[in-house]
């Protein structure tokens, strides 16, 4: 008898402590709707912002569903969408010329490191050949640009040659055409073109130089450049003998339409006396 009566005791204070755990939830509960009521909410849409989850309590409000309030995701003003047309061309420049006009602010001046780059030919677009030059030379730049030195890069591109003309009078039939003055006209224009197209796509391929300072074998500025290293070497005495042998164009004397003739005269006066 002893026996069941502690039982019976045991299931009383089970039951009154659980009569008492719910009321307390009851009343807790009822005290929260109190105040979201004045706030305009209800305990069950706090409940479902602290769950977080529709599939957790069985929605019966008529109010149109929004879950935003529902993620706990950090706020960025990082874009959603890529937008490559936009923000590549603005991360290509930041990473080629501004990159370059940077390490030329701030690295030290006393640390110079000069490339000095051969001209590619302004004969036409690029192709792998040009990839594998202006790439590892590019690796280069950088690496010293990591360490510290001041990178002196300034592209060029050789505007003079067989190939340019070859390309410029590729579809003139014309005969009439073909006169030294006008093939020089077409070979100039072929080779602004080209430059500029190849220059586009330098820098779409991530080269680091100036691309708003490069040089042009065509222009007078650098004719005159080596008119006058010529000068300093007749000078110093360096040249032995200046010869010209090489005819108003080289597309003329391909085509053989002009014979040339080509003359030495002897010198009246020491080299180093010419100005």
């Amino acid at each position: 008898c002893t026996f069941h009566i502690s039982h019976l005791l045991s299931l009383f204070w089970f039951c009154s402590f659980m009569f008492v755990f719910y009321m307390f939830i009851y009343i807790l509960l009822f005290v929260m709707d109190l105040f979201f009521f004045f706030k305009q909410k209800t305990a069950y849409e706090m409940l479902r912002s602290l769950v977080g989850s529709e599939m957790c309590i069985r929605d019966r409000c008529t109010k149109p569903k929004k879950y935003d309030h529902t993620l706990c995701l950090p706020k960025t003003e990082f874009p959603m969408r890529a937008n490559a047309t936009a923000r590549e061309p603005e991360l290509q420049r930041g990473c080629t010329h501004e990159l370059y006009k940077w390490q030329r602010a701030n690295n030290a001046a006393d640390r110079p490191f000069v490339l000095h780059d051969g001209p590619p030919y302004a004969n036409g677009s690029l192709h792998i050949g040009h990839a594998l030059n202006k790439v590892l030379k590019d690796v280069i730049n950088r690496y010293k640009v990591l360490q510290g030195y001041r990178v002196d890069f300034v592209p060029g591109w050789d505007c003079h040659g067989l190939p340019i003309e070859l390309k410029a009078m590729k579809n003139v039939k014309n005969r009439s055409e073909r006169s030294p003055t006008k093939i020089r006209r077409r070979a100039k224009q072929h080779a602004l073109d080209a430059i500029e197209g190849q220059r586009q796509d330098f820098q779409r391929w991530g080269v680091m130089a100036d691309w708003d300072d490069v040089y042009q074998t065509m222009s007078p500025e650098y004719e005159a450049s080596v008119i006058q290293v010529f000068q300093h070497m007749v000078q110093n005495g360096r040249p032995q003998t200046l010869t010209r042998t090489r005819t108003l164009t080289r597309h003329t004397a391909h085509l053989n339409l002009h014979p040339s003739l080509n003359s030495t005269f002897p010198l009246t006066s020491h080299l180093t006396r010419l100005h």
